[in-house]
């Protein structure tokens, strides 16, 4: 399938079929019949985004709600309107620009599935045992449903697993491309380790994922990770960490993304950072697998004593 239909992938998630449009019936069809001139509702033509011999598209009234739907019987893609002009790759009225599509919010649920060998192999590479993947309420997962409907599904070669955060979750494909590995319902508030943290202690790390807070928990170190990589704690949850943790310390992916972000967090709070010189791997479970456990544990306690030191001297 073309590139357009690839890209138009990417606005799956932000126009399901099961979401009403923010247009009115007669809105959807207009444009519609832009779009695809002597298009009728319920008339089998040749798709419009993709070649296509036989007549496999049609538009339709749905049963549940005033869309006006679209389907590829041929390859089974469909959806709403807003989705349709994705797939076009066109806009075609200032109501139905990406704006609102962005807009649009979806329902993400799971089926759990039972832990298996490969997954606890897969989880060893970064130094994660079983019981801290329990303790940090991470399960495996089957499916993950989008708006009650099948999305990923869980196989060997790409597997899936939830971060659970009281009613919200995070889905998570550590095989797949940096496109595809994440789905969220997690909001700006979600702390990722903050219920596992000890009430008090010397050092707490903030990194960028649950993942790297589970590494570092096997080295022996209190972290956190806000709920993105690109967010950080919310101010009260800061402030009540300032409050039971001596030092605190930025420890983001070394590249060129995670250096901005400390430098920015750094200036915004007034909290210094670190990084691992190592430029091969960016991350502490990066480290874990390339260098394995031992050599992280060195690599960590260099870090955290220069750091430890520095803040002491002054």
């Amino acid at each position: 399938m073309g590139s357009s239909s690839n890209e138009a992938r990417n606005f799956i998630a932000l126009t399901s079929p099961g979401l009403r449009s923010r247009l009115t019936t007669q809105e959807q069809l207009s444009i519609y019949e832009q779009l695809i001139p002597g298009v009728k509702l319920g008339r089998a033509i040749n798709c419009p985004y993709r070649k296509d011999e036989n007549p496999s598209f049609s538009i339709y009234k749905s049963n549940k709600s005033d869309n006006i739907l679209f389907r590829d019987w041929a390859t089974g893609e469909g959806g709403n309107v807003e989705l349709f002009m994705a797939l076009m790759k066109r806009e075609v009225a200032p109501i139905a620009t990406k704006s609102k599509i962005a807009d649009f919010k979806n329902s993400l649920d799971f089926i759990s599935r039972t832990w298996a060998k490969t997954d606890f192999n897969l989880w060893a590479h970064w130094g994660i045992t079983p019981e801290t993947l329990i303790e940090y309420n991470v399960e495996p997962a089957a499916m993950l449903l989008v708006n009650g409907r099948g999305g990923w599904k869980h196989t060997v070669d790409n597997p899936i697993y939830v971060y659970k955060y009281g009613k919200s979750f995070k889905a998570y494909r550590p095989k797949a491309s940096k496109i595809s590995k994440w789905k969220s319902e997690q909001n700006g508030n979600d702390v990722q380790g903050y219920e596992q943290l000890p009430e008090t202690g010397n050092v707490l790390i903030i990194t960028k994922s649950l993942k790297d807070v589970m590494s570092l928990k096997e080295l022996g170190y209190s972290s956190v990770a806000a709920s993105s990589e690109t967010t950080f704690l919310p101010r009260p949850i800061f402030a009540d960490l300032k409050k039971r943790f001596k030092h605190i310390i930025l420890f983001f992916d070394n590249d060129r993304t995670g250096i901005a972000q400390s430098e920015k967090i750094k200036h915004e709070y007034n909290i210094p950072y670190v990084v691992l010189e190592d430029k091969s791997t960016k991350d502490i479970s990066d480290y874990i697998c390339k260098y394995g456990m031992e050599d992280a544990r060195n690599e960590m306690s260099k870090i955290i004593y220069g750091f430890t030191t520095i803040e002491l001297s002054c």
